[in-house]
């Protein structure tokens, strides 16, 4: 099964704006084990929408694009889709309701602009759109023996993201498990820290030579991701090696299967509420960052009344606070401090040669440390 991301808009091949959308879908795709051939971007050019379905039709089973669903007269993607499609476009007075009923409520005044986000090709299906007007919709389109299904999404990363979760991605998975070429598996994901990719990719390697399983690595500081994909007809089969590098993972894993800390933290304060005072004085605000942005989502806010967070060499006794973490010495050893139990911990890398990855090592220690004892 091989699926393509087309996104479309000139903001984007200007280099305007950074495309987020095809960085997320294509780990949606990813995690469904779903190979993405490829990530293609153009301008909004009436040739270049069309060249670049065609050649990714010839290739592929699936495309999903994005961008160009506005009500405005750059935004003609739809236009697009319906030639390439060899259908005309229908008018949905569903979609004109929906549009008004939500600029009503938002005490928007509706432009007749806006209706052009009601024309889809006759034979395409849509997805609702709660953060916005244009509504997603897809078709099949048979090219040769083959057919191909296209998945178009609006460009705003939230109106994607949104789209795909209330209902686009059920509906295009389904189509992909229906097809026979989607095979059902089970991802495995261990968050490492403390060893090279290359040192855990060679073990890694080692542990399941023979299995046939995907691996897959992701290094983003101070983590290196460890994916394993084992089809879940295959679950039994393979038990016991999945439980080896499980062994070997476990003095560096720090997460598992997508958990963030950040948001470990804040759920365990959320279920058991207490005020927080916490003393950085070793991260340089990586920490403190960690914390906030978290914070920063909706189910979160409450929680930043009940959280205190101090950053860099302040004068104040760690005593005054209930979580503290202190540098010690050019070695990269430090001091991680909670109520009256400390323990000292040190860096695995170079201090002067690897300084932000220092920091950002410290900071994940420190925050797993923070949650077991919030245990």
């Amino acid at each position: 099964m091989r699926a393509a991301i087309l996104a479309i808009g000139t903001e984007l091949t200007t280099g305007q704006i950074i495309n987020r959308n095809a960085a997320w879908l294509a780990s949606r795709l990813s995690d469904e084990h779903i190979i993405v051939s490829e990530q293609v971007t153009v301008a909004d050019i009436h040739f270049d929408i069309m060249g670049a379905l065609e050649r990714l039709a010839t290739t592929n089973d699936f495309i999903l694009t994005t961008g160009g669903l506005g009500p405005t007269t750059d935004d003609f993607t739809r236009e697009v889709h319906a030639t390439w499609l060899g259908e005309k476009l229908e008018f949905r007075q569903s979609s004109w309701d929906a549009i008004n009923d939500r600029l009503g409520r938002l005490g928007v005044k509706v432009a007749q602009s806006n209706r052009q986000q009601c024309y889809f090709p006759q034979s395409a299906v849509t997805y609702e759109n709660p953060k916005g007007t244009a509504q997603a919709f897809a078709y099949e389109k048979k090219i040769d023996k083959k057919s191909v299904w296209i998945s178009v999404f609006p460009g705003p990363p939230q109106e994607l993201e949104a789209t795909w979760e209330s209902g686009g991605a059920r509906d295009i998975l389904d189509r992909m498990r229906r097809s026979g070429r989607v095979e059902k598996t089970k991802l495995f994901r261990w968050g490492v820290v403390g060893r090279s990719e290359a040192e855990l990719g060679e073990r890694v390697e080692e542990i399941l030579k023979g299995t046939g399983l995907l691996t897959g690595y992701r290094p983003h500081s101070p983590y290196v991701e460890i994916k394993v994909w084992c089809p879940e007809k295959d679950l039994k089969k393979h038990e016991s090696v999945i439980a080896a590098l499980d062994q070997y993972l476990k003095p560096n894993t720090i997460v598992k299967d997508g958990e963030d800390l950040v948001d470990l933290i804040l759920s365990s304060l959320l279920k058991k509420p207490r005020a927080l005072r916490i003393l950085d004085q070793a991260t340089a605000g990586v920490l403190s960052e960690r914390l906030i942005q978290g914070m920063r989502a909706t189910e979160y806010r409450s929680l930043q009344e009940q959280i205190t967070i101090v950053t860099g060499r302040s004068e104040i006794s760690s005593d005054d606070f209930d979580f503290s973490v202190h540098s010690l010495a050019v070695d990269g050893s430090w001091i991680v401090q909670f109520g009256v139990d400390s323990e000292k911990f040190s860096t695995p890398y170079p201090k002067m040669a690897f300084e932000d990855r220092n920091r950002r090592y410290i900071a994940e220690i420190s925050l797993h440390q923070l949650l077991e004892r919030l245990k």
